[in-house]
């Protein structure tokens, strides 16, 4: 090693344990299976006294952060934003860390809740690959509602939604915003941001994303450039006259009333066995699988009839 390089970088040896140290340096992203333990930990919501929050983070208490970066679900704990922040300045004892962990506020038979405050005048959704545009009423089919919509006072547009067990029992609702679960679940996860709810039952074989983003007129182009055709992109600009779209997107998979998935591809509808309606339009007879590709509607709109 030359004298010039010597004085810049240091010994060999400095060099080579530099390299080392950055190579294993471990990111702050928190691994998705431990996220999912600290979650179900505390019950899906903050396990501090009287509160229950869903929008979770996590907390390494033991050890600290600072002391050693680790992702240990033991010396960690999933806690809202606000205690988060509370345990970062040493408001809670290791010891009552883990005696939260151990004895968390919600029960495995409490219910779970939050809501989401996107509340705007003209919304975009996204369901399952197909666009909406000014929809009151999205049906899977006569009768049974899949995603509904309601204007408060500020004529803002509110989302209601149920999921349902193959039993027909509903095990999750929203109500202009508001969620709540109504039976186990094994996983929830809602970021604390409030845009973003995942609610997953293994047994049910339910899986649903529900997803709000505020896009720029560019931003949506260039991300859905190509899965919309563009004289549909024309016709969302020129009836959403704002530059900024409020998007919120709706996929996973429901098993009632039959098994449909919901892909930004498209929408598979499985199991149906009976003559069926397309958008009011096409009907089938007997079918057992079909697929729905890219859609675009305004108002009312029947997915399966």
């Amino acid at each position: 090693m030359s004298e010039i390089s010597t004085q810049f970088w240091g010994d060999k040896s400095d060099v080579v344990s530099s390299i080392y140290k950055l190579a294993v340096i471990m990111t702050r992203n928190i691994p998705k299976t431990v996220r999912e333990i600290l979650r179900k930990e505390v019950n899906f919501g903050c396990p501090v006294e009287n509160c229950g929050s869903p929008y979770l983070s996590y907390h390494h208490f033991n050890p600290p952060w600072h002391i050693k970066e680790h992702h240990d679900s033991e010396g960690m704990i999933a806690l809202c934003l606000e205690h988060h922040k509370q345990a970062d300045y040493g408001a809670f004892t290791d010891s009552q860390l883990n005696k939260l962990k151990a004895e968390p506020f919600l029960t495995k038979n409490d219910k779970v809740s939050g809501q989401f405050n996107w509340k705007r005048e003209n919304l975009v959704f996204l369901l399952g690959g197909n666009i909406y545009l000014k929809s009151q009423n999205i049906y899977l089919y006569e009768k049974e509602p899949l995603l509904w919509l309601t204007n408060d006072n500020q004529n803002n547009t509110l989302l209601n939604f149920d999921i349902k067990a193959e039993s027909g029992e509903i095990i999750f609702s929203m109500r202009n915003n508001d969620w709540i679960t109504i039976s186990e679940f094994d996983d929830i996860e809602s970021i604390p941001s409030g845009k973003k709810l995942f609610v997953e039952n293994i047994k049910e074989k339910i899986k649903i994303e529900i997803e709000f983003n505020n896009l720029t007129k560019i931003e949506f182009y260039q991300k859905y450039r190509n899965e919309i055709p563009e004289k549909w992109m024309v016709a969302i600009f020129q009836m959403i006259t704002e530059d900024t779209l409020t998007v919120c997107s709706v996929n996973g998979y429901l098993t009632y009333p039959f098994e449909i998935s919901l892909k930004k591809e498209g929408t598979k509808i499985s199991g149906i066995g009976k003559e069926i309606t397309i958008m009011g339009s096409l009907k089938m007879n007997d079918v057992q699988e079909m697929n729905i590709q890219t859609c675009f509607s305004v108002g009312d709109n029947v997915i399966v009839k």
